[in-house]
């Protein structure tokens, strides 16, 4: 994924960096995210908590299929660097791969294995299970 020409897997979450960047035409000016809150109260990255925006992801957006959570969670306009047939860019394409994946795996769940945080970079190794249980990516369900 791409966030404002950067490599970095990790920065399609909100991370204090974000914030600095500069105005987004995308970002939502009605409430604040916890990202905004988060930004506005820190100057400088904290690990801790950018784990726990991590792990928030997966648990109640992947998990638990709140996929409204992920607005509060991931920038607007993330870039997908290998996007999956016919996604869109951005949150609402993120939302839109999830919700297929969890139509297709009713029962999906992710476990983080471990989790590294460093500055404001989070790495983590996740494993995944479910039942195949419908259509994903144009393919039938092989049961």
């Amino acid at each position: 994924m791409v966030v404002n020409g950067s490599k970095d897997p990790v920065q399609f979450f909100r991370h204090p960096w974000f914030h600095r960047l500069g105005s987004d035409p995308f970002r939502p000016t009605k409430r604040l995210t916890e990202f905004q809150k988060f930004a506005e109260k820190e100057s400088h990255a904290n690990p801790a908590e950018n784990k726990t925006v991590i792990t928030s992801f997966v648990e109640e957006v992947i998990n638990q299929g709140q996929l409204e959570r992920a607005d509060d969670l991931v920038v607007v306009d993330f870039l997908e660097l290998d996007p999956l047939p016919g996604q869109q860019q951005g949150c609402e394409g993120l939302k839109q791969v999830i919700g297929a994946f969890r139509t297709a795996f009713p029962d999906i769940h992710w476990v983080i294995e471990e989790m590294i945080g460093e500055g404001e970079k989070v790495f983590s190794r996740f494993t995944w299970h479910g039942t195949h249980r419908g259509r994903i990516l144009r393919g039938s369900c092989h049961r």
